[in-house]
């Protein structure tokens, strides 16, 4: 049976890495799922930079890379690709788009719907844009799949499309190999490096966009200075918001005050590897986000086992689970009453219990990649 090859093109950068994790979490459901290695041949386009996180697909995928930064090299896999392939994995149209070029069908993908409800968190032009890359989904034949029952609602709204058309697809953090290479020497140096102790601080892993929410953990630990607590707590992620550039600045005020800096560590853009050393080494994770499709801190605490600190919005109702605490996103004092009674209590983590829960859930939910083949 001749299969369908599907084109997953990992663009982008660390700016946006959770949507290159996203394609990897995807071809994960589709390489552990026989019905769909028999039926999709997946080709892969991708940066050197990236490609390490590709290589276990090898063996149902077909792999092309390109030297980072080189735009020219990174067409011509592209179209050495769209030549032999029938369907494209979809986040935005191309400016020059060699699919309706050569006639060839899309599966469309949309994250989320975050401007129906943060439009002040982007400029008109990104307004429009993301107006643009819904109406023109709408229009086309094509599936559309999203992330998470939230998004659908939220899709469905404001826009139409057949419901035969629409896929909602969860997805897991597929990490089984980077925690199994971790090794109790590669935490202790990390730890080290950072000036850390396991168990004696709290993570925030986002990139310090505006919709994370980053305030509300910062305001937390004004409240907890009035308390016994002597925990740090950690951020990663990327310190510029390529939608609002000053907003990292705009926090500079609250993050130098005395209360809260001595309590914290921002670290930055860190490795995979450093992430997730530090992520079991945290006693828990605080996710404070405002708005996400379905994110992937989540399922990278879910798969690690942690306890989490979860902002009560609808879509982290739909992923939590039963080591989930949720709080109000905007008071400061519920986390911070979360996080001082979190610190006195003991617990310790399974790890192979998330990884196995992870397989579990990552075949459940590659069912509707099935069925949207």
């Amino acid at each position: 049976m001749k299969k369908i090859k599907v084109l997953f093109d990992i663009g982008g950068d660390s700016s946006w890495i959770g949507g290159i994790y996203y394609l990897r979490n995807i071809l994960f459901e589709v390489g552990i799922n026989p019905n769909i290695k028999n039926k999709c041949k997946p080709i892969i386009v991708c940066s050197s930079e990236f490609s390490h996180l590709f290589e276990a697909f090898s063996e149902f995928a077909d792999i092309r890379e390109y030297r980072k930064g080189d735009h020219i090299g990174r067409l011509r896999c592209l179209l050495s690709a769209v030549i032999q392939t029938d369907y494209i994995y979809y986040y935005n149209r191309y400016k020059f788009d060699p699919f309706n070029l050569f006639k060839r069908k899309a599966i469309y993908w949309i994250p989320d719907f975050q401007e129906l409800y943060y439009p002040e968190f982007f400029t008109e032009e990104q307004l429009r844009r993301r107006e643009h890359r819904a109406k023109s989904v709408e229009n086309e034949n094509g599936p559309l799949v999203l992330s998470s029952k939230k998004c659908l609602t939220d899709y469905f709204s404001r826009y139409y499309k057949p419901q035969d058309k629409v896929f909602v697809i969860n997805f897991v953090s597929a990490i089984e190999d980077e925690i199994r290479s971790i090794t109790p020497e590669d935490i202790r140096a990390t730890l080290e490096k950072y000036r850390l102790k396991s168990g004696n601080y709290y993570m925030v892993s986002n990139q310090f966009w505006q919709h994370k929410n980053h305030l509300v953990v910062f305001n937390a630990l004004k409240e907890l200075s009035n308390l016994p607590f002597n925990q740090k707590i950690v951020f990663t992620g990327e310190l510029k918001d390529y939608r609002n550039p000053d907003y990292y600045n705009s926090l500079t005020d609250v993050i130098e005050q005395k209360s809260v800096a001595k309590n914290i560590s921002i670290l930055g853009f860190i490795s995979r590897k450093e992430q997730l050393s530090l992520m079991i080494g945290a006693r828990a994770i605080i996710q404070p986000s405002l708005f996400e499709g379905w994110g992937t801190v989540v399922e990278d605490a879910k798969v690690l086992d942690k306890t989490i600190l979860l902002s009560d919005i609808p879509v982290h109702r739909e992923q939590m689970n039963e080591h989930c605490i949720l709080f109000n996103p905007n008071d400061a004092s519920a986390l911070a009453e979360l996080i001082y009674q979190n610190s006195q209590e003991e617990r310790n983590d399974d790890i192979e219990k998330g990884i196995s829960d992870m397989y579990k859930r990552a075949h459940e939910y590659s069912i509707s990649f099935e069925k949207l083949l």
